[in-house]
């Protein structure tokens, strides 16, 4: 799974349990049935196995660039759209999420791919 499709499915599932989102912890959980931090949602749909603790090798693959560039993105992106508080709340990190993967990380239609 791409990156901008493990985003998507990490917003569907915040959206939807919003209880599996907590900002510190830092591990990647078994989808859908563990709490967890954005990266580490993104990075089980990426792949990476349960359990997993990070590293700098496993948040580039999960989400393209380190840990404080991703942070500071959303930091900007949720201060500019007012959306201040999203590591703490589920739905507002949901929303700055769709903010991210529009702005980083947009779909690319299929007439540019042919």
């Amino acid at each position: 799974m791409n990156i901008r499709q493990a985003i998507l499915q990490t917003i569907d599932l915040l959206t939807e349990f919003p209880n599996l989102y907590r900002f510190c912890r830092v591990v990647v959980p078994i989808k859908g049935e563990e709490p967890a931090c954005l990266i580490g949602h993104i990075a089980a749909f990426r792949g990476e196995p349960a359990g997993k603790t990070f590293d700098n090798e496993m948040i580039e693959n999960a989400i393209g660039v380190d840990e404080a560039l991703f942070y500071s993105r959303l930091n900007h992106i949720s201060f500019e759209n007012e959306n201040v508080g999203w590591s703490f709340n589920a739905a507002k990190a949901a929303i700055a999420l769709r903010q991210y993967v529009d702005e980083y990380h947009p779909a690319v239609s299929e007439e540019i791919q042919s």
